[in-house]
């Protein structure tokens, strides 16, 4: 019966994400449109709350997707310190009044590549085991960010892997009851608990480790003289900053006005009539001439009346008829070069479906997304596609 209300809970929080984020998409992307289109410089501020009120909510909408297991691996480049400030106020909840809750941030940190989502499940595992460690008595947590003065092999659990690279630092200490020697070597192994079946599960560092190593990172845990037991995470930089975006971007005096080198010809496909507004408003508003579909199903059909000049798919993932990537694999069987811009709520792995296609003819932006990432996002691939 557990279980059941478990399942049933995973599916309504992933269904109402889903549905929260094209609500997101719709407040922040009007909100953008207006700022940078009919606002003076001195009216941003209001625009500028708008916004930050809905970055909020689409940080707890990826809590809430992470536990329902709707949500896939998307690494940004993003300063480390900036991603740990974005989870305080979720991280100053799990702790209870009897425990000081700090941040140490170094905010001059070079960028790191790094999914968000997974970056909050790590911190918010590391910050729970601290609160589980100090118990009742009064304590502190303190997570840093910093760059390490030095590497050295006792640095990392598999020096190895990581000896070529530079890397920031995020450290996890608390004032608990600290880990015993004996089974420091142990616990980040699947399954091993010291807290009993009833509240451990053993899989809180086991999950820790492996978003560190996906991250190419690793993780080492000491004790000072301050702190019982300090988490040390590193994670590689970004070597070469330009290497995510190679686009061209005009700025005027509220922000970017991105515009594409000539008018492509873009298939949309969104089933929230909203969402769908907003994207063909924002992508005329770059110069685009654009089709639109109200699923996936239209959509195949829109692009085989117009597959001699249809440039590039814009495509919501789920859909009624077909869904995004069914219709996509469709439509490729028509033209194998056709790229593809996901934009979605959620995934439900409908995207491990492309696994084996060029990784040159798609990308997937979360909802919601702003107005320069979708351009961009469009740009690259247009620019993979005639080079």
């Amino acid at each position: 019966m557990i279980n059941k209300k478990m399942n049933q809970s995973v599916y309504l929080q992933g269904g109402v994400a889903h549905d929260f984020n094209n609500i997101l998409q719709i407040i922040l992307g009007h909100a953008e449109l207006i700022k940078y289109k009919y606002c003076r410089h001195i009216e941003h501020d209001y625009f500028d709350t708008i916004e930050n009120a809905g970055l909020k909510g689409k940080n707890l909408v990826q809590q809430l997707l992470q536990f329902s297991k709707k949500e896939f691996y998307t690494p940004i480049e993003i300063n480390v310190s900036d991603a740990v400030r974005t989870n305080e106020m979720l991280l100053s909840h799990a702790v209870q009044a009897n425990i000081q809750f700090d941040l140490d941030l170094d905010d001059y940190l070079p960028n790191v590549m790094l999914d968000q989502t997974q970056f909050s499940q790590l911190l918010m595992n590391l910050v729970i085991n601290a609160r589980t460690a100090i118990g009742d008595k009064n304590g502190r947590i303190l997570v840093k960010t910093f760059m390490p003065e030095k590497k050295h092999d006792n640095y990392f659990v598999n020096p190895a892997r990581v000896e070529n690279a530079d890397f920031v630092a995020i450290s996890v200490s608390d004032t608990g009851s600290g880990i015993p020697d004996a089974i420091v070597d142990k616990i980040f192994e699947p399954f091993f608990t010291t807290k009993g079946e009833a509240t451990g599960t053993g899989m809180g560092l086991a999950a820790v480790y492996g978003i560190i190593k996906h991250h190419g990172g690793d993780i080492k845990v000491s004790k000072s003289v301050d702190w019982s037991t300090m988490f040390t995470i590193y994670l590689p930089v970004v070597k070469d900053e330009n290497m995510v975006h190679n686009v061209e971007l005009s700025a005027d005096h509220y922000g970017v006005a991105a515009t594409f080198s000539q008018p492509w010809n873009i298939l949309v496909a969104e089933d929230d009539k909203m969402v769908q507004k907003l994207t063909v408003s924002t992508l005329e508003q770059m110069g685009g001439v654009v089709f639109a579909a109200d699923n996936g199903k239209d959509a195949v059909d829109l692009f085989v009346a117009n597959r001699d000049v249809i440039d590039i798919l814009v495509f919501d993932i789920v859909m009624p008829k077909l869904n995004g990537v069914e219709a996509y694999k469709i439509i490729r069987a028509y033209n194998p070069n056709t790229p593809v811009v996901f934009v979605t709520g959620y995934s439900d792995n409908k995207l491990s479906e492309l696994a084996n296609e060029d990784p040159s003819l798609y990308l997937c932006l979360r909802k919601p997304c702003k107005k320069i990432e979708l351009y961009t996002a469009v740009a690259n691939l247009l620019e993979n596609k005639n080079v």
